[in-house]
């Protein structure tokens, strides 16, 4: 009976419905598997990509990749132009479906997987407070971080 009890205690104390989750640091490689900008001006570009990086760091749903990909097509359309926008934005998309992955895909900042689903208030207070922990490029605007999360927390930042 002893024993039961104890396994009873473990196994709701463990799987309470309450979660603690954990990101891994933020990391980036730039342009996974491309360049980052021209032969004039090598890195173009790499700003772009870094902040396409933050948001695969955490996820989130399905709209939510869509619209980072965009923003990352955007973003480079508006250094480069449509060419080298389209090409990435392709190269990305086609990344979704490969067999192969990188350690860099959606949501891999998260220490337990998650699946493509929206944060949750707490995962978003987690993920801000960690992205204000984040050390960009040296070379990046210092007020990146900030831009960023309004970008990407309107909800939480208006209930502030």
């Amino acid at each position: 009976m002893k024993i039961f009890l104890l396994c009873f205690l473990l196994v709701t104390t463990t799987y309470s419905g309450t979660t603690t989750a954990h990101l891994n640091t933020f990391e980036t490689d730039y342009c996974t598997m491309f360049v980052e900008g021209t032969k004039k001006d090598p890195e173009l570009w790499k700003d772009c990509c870094v902040i396409h990086d933050l948001r695969y760091w955490f996820g989130g749903s399905e709209k939510d990749q869509d619209m980072a990909d965009e923003r990352l097509r955007s973003c480079v359309e508006n250094r480069a132009g449509s060419f080298i926008a389209n090409l990435m934005y392709r190269a990305v998309r086609m990344g979704h479906y490969s067999p192969v992955k990188f350690k860099y895909q959606w949501s891999w900042g998260w220490i337990t997987p998650r699946q493509k689903t929206s944060l949750n208030s707490e995962e978003k207070e987690l993920v801000i407070s960690e992205l204000k922990k984040v050390n960009l490029p040296k070379d990046m605007p210092k007020d990146t971080i900030d831009e960023f999360i309004k970008l990407n927390f309107p909800d939480v930042i208006g209930e502030r």
